[in-house]
């Protein structure tokens, strides 16, 4: 291997600059949840902005509200890659290397290394025949779960080979779902749909109120259809209160895919879908009619709940000027919740205001019970359909989530393994000395375990001084 490259991969397979990037990518992420994250226009990011200007200037600039797409971030992901798979490369030639050498029978090398630089010498006694002792030393190791393999003169035990497999398999499962990861977030989609009660919405990109798609998601929305069917504000299950959790429906062509509540720890999953549930309001669906005529238009619309106004909803504006012939109408259209004043379904009513496009203020509000409708300066009527309840959802579109779940298990399995079953090896080797005999005895653990030497050594010394049982 030239220079260069040497030197490129001992960097790169350098546990301090391991540690490093670790350490720089977790204070990285830190940051982030520290940051709301999506773009400038979203409330939340632009709540924050307003009461953090002094922060802002530092975020901005470095990109924190998409912290987690930037050059500086990928690249440093990029960076741990590059250097965790060079470890898993080092990691399985090295676990290689040691599992041949610990399952080979001792070459003259080893014999007479063993032979001249022993861990331990034990004497032997004269009167008993070299081979019964060697025998009873490889019983006692056999005794002790280690596969033994012996010679003429020698004895040799092992065992934890497998866990020599833990560390490669914790690198490479890491190489796996950082790949996988990266892979997921450039073709994966995340956004919010809004479902009116008893109403089909499909999962195309239109029908999201906001979205986020990675770089090569392509048009892979499935089109599946979602329909609320229920909404329980106070779903109980196993004795446990979920709060506000909706009844959803999936289909595809027609065909029911999956159905089920949907609440905190409890999403709607079908194929690469996930579905959360994530608000809740008031919904209100308006119909445009001529004067003495048929129905024009008709929408839905989905309100969020408010605090701060006096129907208890967030009031939505309809453009009516292409529907109702009306010309330069608009109207402002609030439903009074629960809250505001404590309606029960049967008394569902809205709160509609007109105004002419451009007006500064808004004619007088007129409470329109759900079938009623409101005569329109200019001739129509706008008619209050429904009255009912909606729910936002969070739809995730990610094949990547089973298979990273799938590498992070199977590198805690790599790493159990590794701390757990550590590779150990015992040689003896029976040397003569004129009339005297010794065993020499030499131990290898992966963990450099002392009390392993002391514990083999303990039972050696048993085995070839304690008489035989009858």
């Amino acid at each position: 291997m030239p220079g260069p490259i040497r030197r490129a991969v001992s960097f790169l397979r350098s546990r301090r600059l391991a540690v490093c990037l670790i350490g720089l990518v977790a204070i990285y992420g830190i940051l982030g949840t520290l940051v709301p994250q999506g773009p400038l226009a979203d409330e939340k990011v632009r709540e924050w902005v307003a009461a953090h200007p002094a922060a802002e200037t530092v975020a901005a600039p470095l990109g924190m509200h998409r912290a987690y797409s930037t050059p500086f971030f990928l690249g440093l992901i990029l960076l741990l890659a590059a250097s965790t798979t060079a470890c898993a490369i080092e990691r399985t030639s090295r676990a290689t290397r040691l599992r041949r050498s610990i399952r080979a029978n001792p070459s003259a090398v080893v014999l007479d290394r063993l032979r001249q630089r022993p861990e331990e010498t034990i004497p032997l006694a004269s009167s008993e025949p070299p081979a019964a002792q060697l025998s009873r030393v490889a019983a006692t190791l056999r005794d002790n779960g280690m596969k033994v393999d012996n010679g003429d003169s020698w004895v040799t035990g092992r065992a934890g080979l497998i866990g020599l497999a833990g560390s490669p398999v914790f690198h490479w499962s890491l190489v796996v779902l950082m790949f996988v990861a990266a892979a997921g977030q450039a073709t994966r989609a995340e956004g919010f749909l809004a479902l009116p009660l008893e109403q089909r919405v499909a999962e195309v990109h239109e029908n999201y109120l906001q979205i986020v798609e990675g770089p090569l998601f392509g048009e892979r929305h499935t089109g599946l259809e979602f329909e609320m069917t229920e909404l329980d504000r106070d779903y109980v299950k196993d004795e446990v209160d979920f709060g506000v959790s909706p009844f959803i429906k999936l289909y595809r062509d027609s065909e029911l895919m999956t159905e089920g509540w949907v609440h905190p720890n409890s999403p709607l999953q079908v194929g690469s879908l996930m579905v959360h549930m994530v608000a809740f309001g008031p919904s209100v669906t308006l119909a445009v009619e001529a004067t003495g005529g048929p129905e024009i238009a008709r929408e839905t619309f989905t309100l969020d709940i408010s605090t701060e106004t006096s129907s208890g909803s967030v009031a939505q504006v309809f453009d009516l000027t292409d529907n109702s012939g009306a010309s330069g109408l608009v109207a402002r259209v609030q439903v009074l919740t629960r809250a505001a004043a404590d309606w029960s379904a049967s008394e569902s009513r809205a709160l509609l205001e007109t105004s002419a496009v451009g007006a500064p203020d808004f004619g007088p509000a007129v409470i329109v019970p759900e079938g009623s409708t409101l005569e329109l300066p200019g001739g129509g009527r706008l008619r209050v359909v429904e009255v009912t309840d909606w729910a936002r959802v969070s739809v995730a579109n990610d094949w990547s989530v089973p298979y990273v779940y799938a590498s992070l298990i199977l590198a805690t399995l790599g790493l159990a393994v590794a701390v757990l079953v550590p590779a150990r090896r015992v040689s003896v080797l029976l040397v003569e000395e004129g009339e005297a005999r010794f065993l020499h005895v030499g131990t290898w653990h992966e963990k450099r375990d002392p009390e392993f030497k002391r514990r083999v050594v303990g039972a050696v010394v048993a085995a070839v001084t304690e008489p035989e049982e009858e």
